[in-house]
């Protein structure tokens, strides 16, 4: 077992105890509390016969163990932020068919409270966006990954960044925003407001320029050991 027995009265550090540094990543510690209860009750995993007892076990509302009192005040905090996440969800919702019943049939772009492709979440996250990032050789801008097809190598090159962080390319090297343009002309054309952050090659990493959404200059590092770092000019 890689868990500590999940005791009748866990105080308030025992995902963390548990976990380590990876306790931030579950906001609901009641709910691992209960998943290493059920499983230290059932002493295993039986599939496909057993799996549906130990899911009802954890996550349904007739057969679970009430929430520690240490853990209670996460449990609603996650609660709460999965009611804001689902609502938000809803104004994202592609309707088939206007509310009704009567109208057009099938998607369109104005079957929802869609913004553009760039802002549209497709997953219950925190308010991000995607950029992509770009090489310079020889006064090109390429993808910075590598693929067989092209389009797929700047897919590849995409990484998202907190709303706001990168708005849009620099521009202030003409050399350089001239080189974005030409590379963007291949994109298609729904695709060529995502920004192109060219980075010429370092010492050990790659750096380039971008602006955040107050028109501020953006320091942009990239390395594959330290990811993407952003720093305010």
């Amino acid at each position: 077992m890689l868990s500590e027995e999940p005791v009748d009265a866990p105080d308030k550090d025992w995902a963390n105890r548990v976990l380590g540094r990876g306790a931030p990543v579950y906001p609901d510690h009641a709910l691992l509390w209960r998943s290493a209860r059920t499983l230290f009750r059932a002493g295993g995993i039986e599939t496909p016969c057993g799996v549906r007892t130990l899911i009802e076990a954890v996550y349904g509302e007739a057969n679970r163990d009430e929430a520690p009192a240490a853990l209670l005040h996460r449990e609603l905090h996650a609660e709460g932020e999965a009611s804001a996440a689902s609502a938000i969800a809803q104004t994202n919702v592609l309707l088939l068919r206007p509310q009704g019943g009567r109208g057009h049939v099938g998607y369109r772009w104005d079957a929802g409270s869609w913004d553009s492709d760039v802002r549209t979440p497709t997953r219950l996250s925190n308010d991000s966006m995607r950029i992509r990032l770009g090489r310079i050789a020889d006064g090109n801008v390429l993808p910075w990954a590598e693929a067989d097809e092209p389009w797929r190598a700047w897919a590849l090159s995409e990484v998202s960044v907190r709303v706001g962080r990168i708005a849009s390319e620099d521009g202030i090297d003409p050399l350089i925003a001239a080189a974005v343009e030409a590379a963007k002309a291949g994109w298609p054309e729904a695709e060529r407001i995502v920004p192109l952050i060219a980075l010429q090659k370092g010492t050990d990493s790659w750096r380039g320029t971008a602006r955040n959404s107050n028109q501020s200059g953006v320091a942009v590092t990239y390395s594959t050991k330290t990811g993407l770092i952003l720093a305010e000019l």
